[in-house]
């Protein structure tokens, strides 16, 4: 009895001896920050665990042989490592995780007052957003309209005047030809002829343009039997800022900025 437990003893102080450890840290590899809470599975035996509040976490009394780690966390990239335990017994390792980019479907508001995706809409709907933007500045919002189809810009004034009208559907006028312009779900048409003030509207401030063609009066009322047009403008990044313009005054060429 005495020699069996012996042997016991042995064979189990030789397991420990064998065994392996291996202790991880997760961060995030744009910044260094930890990252708690991120999944980690390991194979073979497709053990798990997650990192602790500190981003760190570990397995014990692993067995010699190779392994791969597994390492997921929401937003960032699924990292995957081969572990293979040399004479040391407890290894330490870090895992940067970058950042993945997710590509969310474009969400529009004008054709039916919810939030809804694009190819949901059930009616004649474009978009016009950051990409459009990048690609091809311009010094007014016209330039951005006069690129969709369908959308027709005008000068009833000739070349001297700035104010610019538009037509959708054929329904043309002296005014606003029967186009809604929002300004973030606002109306800006005003209440006499529906025509626009587009000076109200600065490139640098918009972040979409949902232009919604064909008859809107069920959802917007009479001002919108060519169209509705919705400018959506960006979110303040900061939460306080302007900017300021120097105007002087030239007694041979009047005010300059």
């Amino acid at each position: 009895m005495k020699k069996i437990l012996i042997l016991s003893v042995l064979f189990l102080m030789s397991c420990m001896l064998k065994s392996q450890d291996l202790n991880g840290l997760v961060v995030d590899g744009s910044n260094g920050m930890t990252l708690p809470g991120a999944t980690v599975i390991l194979d073979p035996g497709s053990s798990g665990t997650s990192t602790n509040s500190n981003g760190r976490f570990e397995f014990n009394g692993l067995e010699d042989g190779p392994y791969q780690l597994t390492v997921s966390f929401v937003g960032y990239e699924t990292i995957t490592r081969q572990i293979n335990f040399s004479s040391s017994r407890n290894l330490r390792i870090t895992i940067e995780m970058p950042p993945a980019i997710i590509q969310a479907d474009e969400i529009v508001v004008t054709g039916t007052k919810t939030e809804r995706k694009l190819e949901e809409v059930p009616i004649r709907l474009e978009l016009v957003g950051p990409r459009v933007f990048a690609e091809a500045p311009s010094v007014d919002i016209m330039g951005y309209l006069n690129r969709v189809s369908g959308v027709d810009v005008y000068n009833p004034g000739g070349f001297i005047s700035h104010k610019n009208n538009i037509v959708m559907r054929g329904m043309s006028g002296i005014n606003q030809a029967r186009v809604l312009v929002l300004i973030d779900g606002i109306p800006i048409n005003k209440s006499d002829g529906g025509s626009v003030n587009w000076s109200l509207i600065q490139p640098d401030q918009l972040q979409k343009i949902e232009i919604t063609k064909g008859l809107g009066s069920s959802l917007y009322g009479g001002n919108a039997l060519g169209g509705v047009i919705n400018v959506v403008t960006k979110m303040p990044a900061k939460e306080f800022q302007g900017y300021a313009r120097r105007i002087w005054f030239s007694k041979y060429f009047g005010w300059k900025s």
